[in-house]
């Protein structure tokens, strides 16, 4: 298990930490869509790559072993700390994870690909790592989507960390395939973030990205020019979406 240092979470990870625990159940669809996908079965063993804190732990059956890796040890402290995985790394390379060959039956990623600079090495490490048979399941924002514009303009703009990120596009599946991937399938998921108000809303989501550079009411605007949300009973729906990729070994 990674042995965790002393030292101050940072403020970026702080503040994606504080928002996921503040509203666990915003991202539920988002989650269950990638257990779905990845088709998780009782007592597999699943690599859940550039985990953050961890979060997907909680939607997966308590007898899988789940091993968190990540690259950031901020975020590999959190998930330490934060979820069931009896396992997790801080792996600095994301293309040479310390697993042996062959060893894990499911592999997810969710929303993390767009921070790598070359997705090809982690593509070819889950190869290797998967046992034959085993499904990798990828999902992340598609390139000109509603969600990339929202990402990389509303929450560059609005943010002094900014935003840019490395997206899915026509390339991805040809790189899946290239390290030895069948693609069983793929296609665009939309579906919500889910709050009990519209403060909730905005303060996930300032929280989560980091915008410390907007009031609330133009946080509010951005999502519902870029992004919109519906009102339906007691529950504010805000539209998201993710490119899902199913790919076998």
């Amino acid at each position: 298990m990674y042995q965790q240092t002393k030292h101050s979470v940072g403020e970026r990870e702080s503040g994606y930490h504080q928002a996921m625990k503040s509203y666990p159940l915003a991202r539920h669809e988002e989650f269950s869509q990638m257990v779905q996908w990845a088709d998780i079965q009782p007592g597999q063993t699943i690599g859940d790559f550039i985990s953050a804190g961890g979060y997907l732990d909680n939607y997966i059956d308590p007898s899988v072993k789940v091993i968190c890796v990540e690259a950031s040890e901020d975020y590999a402290q959190l998930a330490s700390e934060n979820n069931g995985a009896e396992t997790t790394l801080l792996c600095k390379d994301i293309g040479q994870i310390p697993l042996p060959s062959e060893s894990l039956d499911r592999a997810i990623c969710l929303a993390g690909t767009h921070h790598l600079p070359n997705k090809l090495a982690l593509y070819r490490e889950t190869y290797r790592l998967l046992k034959t048979g085993s499904i990798f399941c990828v999902a992340d924002v598609l390139a000109n989507s509603d969600v990339d514009r929202f990402l990389d303009v509303f929450v560059d703009r609005h943010s002094t960390k900014g935003h840019q990120g490395v997206f899915f596009d026509e390339n991805t599946l040809r790189d899946l395939e290239s390290v030895g991937f069948q693609i069983d399938r793929h296609q665009t998921i939309q579906y919500h973030w889910k709050f009990d108000s519209l403060n909730s809303m905005v303060h996930f989501c300032r929280l989560l990205f980091r915008i410390n550079r907007a009031r609330d009411e133009e946080i509010l605007n951005g999502i519902e020019n870029y992004l919109g949300y519906q009102a339906i009973g007691n529950q504010y729906l805000m539209n998201w979406g993710l490119y899902f990729f199913r790919a076998i070994k």
